[in-house]
């Protein structure tokens, strides 16, 4: 027998994660209504009534709920390689997803937040993660388990050193300055760590004592249905953890390589990145060409200064 030697493909520890919760939702499902989920009974009918179900019964939203019925549509396509029998209305059983709010904090709003003064050590705790996290660009998963240790110098360069827990890839970040002088204030060492959930409340505390109170689309979640209501509110109420990974990619959005920008967010692909910031493709071609009349225009001055020469 000919050996193989093409290496298989490894899942991820957070694509396992994914696929568990989703398996578990189905079986609640199951239980909710009495009856047995046949690869074969995915269907129309079975979409709109697990849609129902995560809406009413889970309370989750419509991009999560969009997320699920993808992975389900997907475990299905990979029975079918199998030889398992699949619905003829699987072809048609599609996910979604909602239009998101792309909140993000601009240069001048984490000056504010930079200069906010805090009576508890708790707030500027999750301040100085949170100005890190804008110029870092990762999710708040690997944001959160930064220690000293992850901080090595290459040729000169200090770097922020770790695996993405998401996409498993090693990454190497240059320190930004913004970056290096809370650690400096704090002897070499990031924040005190903290919980997600703690972090999220922390930061929206933040953003309203540093007065960020522009009125801004978004949705905010209501305690009492536990559901995300779209409307207008002071941007304060509307930061979460992702608006980390959001602010450094639009704010750095012509200012750094496209290419560059993506090797740090981890987006796959550059219309990704560019749907992910809300930025149409003709903005990179104006970044083009404002480059190359940036460039024109120094040969011209380069000409002009050997002409008097």
């Amino acid at each position: 027998m000919k050996r193989d030697n093409k290496r298989k493909k490894q899942v991820s520890p957070s694509t396992i994660t994914k696929y568990t919760t989703i398996k578990n939702k189905l079986i609640d499902f199951e239980k909710h209504t009495n009856q047995k989920i046949l690869i074969k009974d995915v269907d129309l009918k079975f979409r709109k009534d697990l849609i129902s179900y995560f809406r009413e019964v889970e309370n989750l939203s419509l991009n999560t709920i969009g997320r699920y019925i993808t992975f389900v549509k997907t475990v299905c396509n990979d029975a079918k390689i199998y030889g398992i029998e699949t619905n003829s209305q699987l072809h048609a059983f599609k996910g979604f997803t909602e239009e998101a709010s792309k909140i993000f904090l601009n240069f001048d709003e984490l000056e504010k937040i930079e200069k906010a003064k805090f009576k508890r050590e708790a707030l500027d705790n999750a301040r100085d993660w949170l100005i890190i996290g804008c110029y870092v660009g990762q999710r708040v998963s690997d944001l959160l388990k930064l220690t000293k240790e992850n901080i090595l110098n290459k040729n000169g360069v200090e770097l922020i050193s770790f695996t993405q827990q998401k996409t498993s890839k090693n990454m190497a970040i240059p320190l930004h300055p913004k970056v290096k002088e809370i650690l400096s204030k704090r002897k070499g060492d990031f924040p005190r760590p903290l919980s997600d959930a703690k972090f999220n409340k922390h930061i929206k505390d933040v953003a309203k004592i540093a007065e960020i109170k522009e009125s801004t689309e978004g949705a905010k979640l209501d305690p009492e249905t536990k559901r995300k209501v779209l409307g207008t509110y002071e941007k304060c109420e509307l930061v979460t953890s992702h608006v980390m990974r959001r602010s450094f990619a639009t704010n750095f959005y012509g200012e750094m390589p496209t290419a560059l920008i993506i090797s740090i967010t981890g987006h796959s692909t550059e219309s990704q990145y560019l749907e992910y910031v809300g930025k149409p493709p003709i903005d990179n071609a104006q970044i083009i060409a404002d480059y190359f009349n940036t460039l024109y225009q120094k040969q011209h001055e380069s000409e002009q200064l050997q002409d008097t020469i």
